[in-house]
């Protein structure tokens, strides 16, 4: 993790930082978001073997954290997998996302 963001290097790496003492990084989003997030930052994918497509709110929760984390890359592939699959429902929240992030791949 640390490789792939200096931010979670400076939080995992910094003395007096509760991270690198723990070493454990707690963080506001549901499981299933931050569960595609690892899995986007070591293969690249979203996990295989789920009966489902991830929900734009995971979707858009993992983007928040990537955005947060400064992984890039990541945030690309998300903000991608958000847009399309955005629907009248999901809009609200993928439009506050976009402009929160400054994020032109959002509606």
């Amino acid at each position: 993790m640390r490789a792939a963001s200096s931010v979670l290097k400076a939080m995992l790496s910094a003395e007096g930082m509760r991270e690198a003492t723990q070493r454990t990084i707690e963080v506001a989003c549901p499981a299933l978001a931050v569960q595609l997030l690892l899995s986007m930052m070591y293969t690249g994918a979203a996990p295989v073997g789920d009966d489902e497509e991830p929900s734009v709110g995971n979707i858009l929760a993992a983007l928040d954290l990537a955005h947060r984390w400064q992984l890039l890359h990541i945030v690309h592939l998300l903000a991608a997998a958000a847009a399309q699959r955005v629907d009248a429902e999901t809009f609200e929240a993928a439009a506050d996302a976009a402009l929160r992030l400054d994020l032109p791949l959002l509606p």
